[in-house]
């Protein structure tokens, strides 16, 4: 059985969100444009694209739908949480139990695949930290 099959496309968002130390993420749009570029910069045409959230065939964007759906179940699950601030945007932050999911989650497939998605992870730092959201 492959091992990739058995990594749910959300462990992306929480590998986005403990990205550079935790670094909350402020507003969905910010969001969804990161897990953009994960998929157009890191995961595209590498084993993990078919677990990926899935491009639109039609305007070749990721479907917001399956954003909001793992924003929900990793906030029910409390390995996130999503803060509604004063100005209007969402601010999204990984809780402790995210991070303890995360590294979980690393230790338990082969070395090969985690090696593989630790590379990821340094790799959606350069991104989160490239794509800092402008004032």
């Amino acid at each position: 059985m492959n091992n990739r099959k058995k990594i749910h496309r959300a462990i992306f968002l929480l590998l986005l969100l403990k990205a550079n130390n935790n670094e909350p993420i402020t507003g969905m749009a910010r969001l969804k444009k990161l897990l953009s570029s994960i998929k157009n910069e890191i995961i595209k045409d590498t084993p993990f694209d078919d677990i990926y959230y899935p491009l639109n065939p039609y305007n070749h964007r990721l479907f917001p739908s399956d954003i909001f759906d793992d924003v929900q179940l990793m906030e029910d699950m409390n390995y996130i949480i999503r803060e509604e601030l004063p100005n209007g945007k969402t601010k999204f932050e990984i809780t402790q139990k995210g991070i303890d999911k995360i590294e979980n989650i690393m230790h338990k497939f082969p070395k090969t695949i985690r090696k593989q998605l630790e590379q990821i992870q340094n790799e959606i730092a350069i991104i989160k930290d490239k794509k800092e959201a402008k004032p």
